[in-house]
């Protein structure tokens, strides 16, 4: 049987006890979906937006409004979807997905599966990356996956004050109210970005297997930048999974083409 299979009889057993506490409005792979920028201000406010091109953004929500339209600045409320967020609950997405990964402690298990990558070749006959569809698992806190990037990099430490709670942070700062999207979402959202806009040529560690992406991306509130930051993400080039996805120090620059990312 695969190892990353989601079939097994117990977990489902163990998902349908869960199921009844699981909230009703359940993430998906990559929840922070493209909408159309309109930009400039809005009835009550201006867009709040996230990504690398503000064409390409994901609207978070509408600055100065919760999720009913009512002016809330600064009300530190909690967002529903309907106000352009789109789920206050974090990844794993789904009651089958506590079971393994935060009971189970199954680190092959798929959190996020088929992301997909463009090949990327700089005219050498050796690609630094031969494209496909690469899988976020679970992981362990110490090796790669969900558990790794959750233990090293939702929050800033000492000498990465960037962390993806600090993105959340300046999304709520621009919205004037709490973030509905969870820190997992900016993070997801990102290793999309960083895989399809990569900027600079990806970084190759051939004798570990590893490849590094990076792309800049914003916060955006109206068709202004709010915020700015530069995400990396590792793959496996054997395996064929995400290793870690992290923020530079540095809000303009890749971190592929330093020495942390080998570590």
């Amino acid at each position: 049987m695969n190892t990353r299979t989601k079939s097994t009889l117990w977990i489902a057993a163990v998902a349908a006890a869960l199921l009844a506490f699981a909230p009703a409005t359940a993430a998906t792979a990559d929840s922070l979906q493209p909408t159309p920028a309109v930009g400039g201000a809005q009835p009550g406010g201006e867009e709040v937006r996230f990504g690398t091109t503000l064409e390409d953004s994901v609207l978070l929500g509408v600055a100065g409004q919760d999720s009913g339209g009512v002016a809330s600045p600064n009300s530190g409320g909690v967002a529903s979807p309907e106000g352009g967020g789109v789920t206050i609950q974090t990844i794993p997405f789904n009651p089958g997905d506590v079971a393994a990964c935060n009971l189970a402690n199954n680190p092959n298990w798929v959190i996020v599966e088929n992301i997909h990558t463009f090949p990327y070749d700089n005219g050498s006959g050796n690609p630094a990356w031969s494209g496909g569809d690469v899988d976020l698992l679970c992981g362990t806190e110490t090796t790669s996956g969900f558990k790794h990037i959750r233990d090293r990099h939702q929050w800033g430490q000492i000498g990465s004050p960037n962390g993806w709670e600090t993105v959340r942070a300046s999304a709520s700062g621009a919205l004037g109210y709490q973030s509905p999207q969870s820190w997992d979402e900016y993070m997801i959202h990102a290793v999309h970005d960083t895989l399809d806009y990569a900027n600079p040529y990806p970084a190759v560690n051939q004798e570990q297997q590893k490849v590094c992406f990076s792309a800049p991306f914003h916060i955006w509130k109206g068709t202004q930048i709010y915020a700015s930051y530069y995400a990396n993400t590792v793959l496996s080039k054997s395996n064929y999974i995400v290793i870690t996805a992290f923020l530079s120090n540095n809000s303009q620059a890749s971190a592929c083409n330093s020495t942390a990312w080998n570590d």
